[in-house]
């Protein structure tokens, strides 16, 4: 869509460029980007440009504080230039960065700027107007030549920088004099600032100054810079989020690399339980690895990566264009699942130890770890801690997790080996399970084709086409003349969204009930979740003589354990454990586990075990990770007709996926057409 490259060019835009076309490209853009009207594309396409060079070693950058200085190969010869001119062209560069912001001809301009009204807290309200004020100061130039006493003047003030719209100059008026440097003068400076949304608004503010000289008639141009960060939102949220204690980065320790022999690992597990521990590959049929690819490490290493998304939801779809959406939808997920992947491996450093005792008991040893009961970091049963010592990497299982220690499982050899009284261990570190990104990879993957277009990014006239359909057309079920409702805490509004969730019939369009915390909206969700299993007795379609698994069969997630727990709890009121089935992770024990749920729960059942107690009960609960997985365990696709998630808002969008594309059927006819249910704040 841009004047800058011709059909032809935007296929390789997508899937990589060669070095001379990329060259050309960029070279076309500089060229044209000042006539060209359409910035934002032009913006967008130099990104994906520079991207693309630097992956194909045609170009290097390297950020110095809050900039990235490129250094560009020959596109000709293909070749950087020696080291010794990148390094002298850096320095120049830095240096006329810091010189542009610097005081020169006697003009001093304040590198702060003062609010008007004075703000104690470092937030800005929203829809308030905010004055801000410079000083701008002449002094007596010290030069002694030409235009030592010349006129000056103050030509232009610019606003430059992607929120420079929140800003306005309100005063001087431009062009202004200021003398001829003889005596000081103040020239008071203001600007306004104004929004309405929440974000840091940052501008930089150029000064452009003329100066005539004394002698002759020959002018001189230069330019001051100060840059202004302002942030907007709730003072009073703020101050309640504000850190009570200076922070302190920790410390991050340099890479331990082992040689394959020098990794001693754990005795292998005579059982493999379900449910994918952390650290152990249980072998889930179908799922990928979704390594992330040296080229997309790259470019979030140098901070490309936001230049190479293109959001989905940009782009108006045709049925026509319906796989080309489907590739630019999971290329945009992917590149952020694997952006949190990188920064995950790069959080779990910060808590690398050094010098560790270790504890003996039996034949496990315990690691003392400080801020495990708040997760920091997140350790759970069946992870791997790595060890080094006496010049080996030991791999310790853990089987165990308290308040504020693990217990480990180590191979024979370090049992032996290990003196707890007067060995140390010279380096610990945390790992972390890669199945829910991979879980997550599979979803996003596959929901192009499970939901479409019109779900993932649905448009107004995609919705409206599925509201205007025939009444023959909505499927919708056959409800109750009266329901028998199970809270007398619902209103009116909660029993219309339960009778509209039970109908279904604008599925395949997802049905939320949105709220505030403290609305009723996990009560509705329940509610309308005892109706749908009720449903089938009052069709009027249905044989008495059929089985009880022609009920609908109902999924219900949400993404933490607690929140999945109080939902089996309100539901244990109406369903008995032959009913309703509690997936329980591995990681979790059944201690942990509150005392009503428990008689539902899947402890100590292997895969297929799980697999056959999910079919044979009409609901199924668990966390949406665990659900997640249970399509490469077993499940079939389209086993459940209606899919319910609780703090929805708590969950990513890849996280729904994985369970929504992988084991429900949105797009069939009828009644075996899915629903999806969100509940959330």
């Amino acid at each position: 869509e841009s004047p800058l490259v011709d059909k032809s060019d935007r296929e390789f835009l997508c899937k990589g460029l060669t070095r001379d076309r990329a060259g050309d490209l960029l070279q076309d853009y500089i060229r044209n980007e000042s006539q060209n009207p359409t910035k934002s594309l032009n913006r967008h396409m130099e990104g994906r440009i520079m991207a693309s060079l630097r992956v194909q070693k045609c170009m290097r950058s390297k950020r110095y504080g809050g900039v990235v200085i490129c250094v560009f190969a020959n596109i000709d010869g293909k070749i950087f230039a020696p080291i010794e001119e990148r390094q002298s062209a850096r320095k120049q560069l830095r240096e006329e960065w810091r010189e542009l912001r610097s005081n020169k001809a006697g003009i001093i301009i304040s590198d702060d700027p003062e609010l008007d009204p004075h703000q104690d807290s470092p937030v800005v309200p929203m829809n308030e107007t905010i004055t801000l004020h410079y000083m701008l100061l002449q002094e007596e130039s010290l030069e002694d030549d030409e235009w030592k006493g010349g006129l000056l003047e103050l030509s232009s003030i610019q606003l430059t920088g992607s929120h420079k719209k929140s800003y306005s100059v309100s005063s001087p008026t431009t062009p202004a004099s200021l003398g001829n440097g003889t005596a000081s003068e103040v020239l008071p400076i203001q600007l306004t600032f104004r929004t309405t949304r929440i974000a840091a608004h940052r501008v930089t503010i150029a000064f452009d100054f003329r100066q005539r000289s004394r002698e002759t008639d020959s002018v001189r141009k230069f330019r001051i810079l100060r840059d202004v960060v302002l942030r907007s939102g709730n003072s009073k949220l703020y101050a309640v989020l504000e850190a009570q204690t200076p922070y302190r980065k920790r410390q991050k320790y340099q890479d331990l690399k082992s040689k394959p022999k020098d990794i001693i690992r754990p005795p292998k597990q005579k059982k493999k339980k379900s449910g994918g521990q952390r650290g152990i590959d249980i072998g889930y049929r179908g799922l990928g690895q979704f390594r992330i690819p040296k080229r997309t490490m790259g470019r979030i290493e140098t901070g490309e990566l936001e230049d190479a998304l293109v959001p989905p939801w940009d782009h108006r779809v045709d049925k026509e264009q319906e796989k080309e959406f489907g590739d630019m939808y999971s290329k945009f997920w992917q590149l952020l699942l694997w952006a949190s992947e990188l920064q995950a491996y790069e959080d779990i450093r910060l808590y690398d130890l050094e010098h560790v005792p270790l504890a003996k008991k039996g034949k496990f040893f315990q690691l003392k770890v400080e801020g495990l009961a708040e997760g920091r970091p997140s350790v759970l049963k069946g992870d791997l801690v790595l060890c080094w010592w006496n010049s080996k990497e030991y791999h310790g299982r853990v089987t165990t997790v308290g308040m504020e220690e693990v217990l480990l499982e180590f191979h024979p050899n370090f049992q032996r080996a290990f003196n707890p009284s007067l060995d140390k261990v010279d380096r610990v570190r945390f790992t972390f399970t890669r199945t829910n990104f991979r879980t997550s990879h599979a979803g996003i993957r596959d929901a192009p084709a499970a939901l479409g277009s019109s779900l993932l990014v649905p448009s107004k006239a995609s919705v409206r086409s599925v509201a205007s359909r025939n009444r023959s057309e909505y499927h919708e079920r056959t409800c109750p003349p009266r329901f028998n409702w199970t809270s007398n805490q619902l209103n009116k509004e909660q029993q219309q969204a339960v009778t509209e969730i039970v109908k279904g019939s604008l599925r395949p369009l997802p049905y939320i009930i949105f709220g505030p915390p403290g609305t009723g909206k996990t009560t509705t969700m329940v509610e309308a979740i005892y109706q749908l299993a009720k449903l089938r007795n009052f069709d009027q379609n249905h044989d008495l003589d059929d089985p009880p698994n022609k009920k609908l069969k109902i999924l219900v997630v949400a993404p933490s354990n607690d929140a999945t727990d109080i939902l089996v709890e309100k539901l244990s009121r109406h369903f008995p454990p032959s009913e309703m089935v509690r997936v329980l992770a591995y990681t979790r024990s059944i201690d942990q586990v509150p005392e009503a749920v428990r008689k539902y729960c899947t402890e100590g059942m292997e895969a297929s075990e799980i697999i056959s107690k999910i079919l044979s009960v009409q609901i199924t609960v668990s966390t949406i990770n665990m659900a997640s997985r249970l399509w490469c365990t077993g499940l079939p696709k389209g086993h459940f007709d209606v899919f319910c998630v609780d703090e929805a808002g708590h969950a990513t969008e890849p996280e729904v996926m994985a369970v929504a594309a992988t084991l429900m059927k949105f797009h069939e006819s009828g009644e075996k057409r899915g629903q999806l249910v969100l509940a959330g704040d």
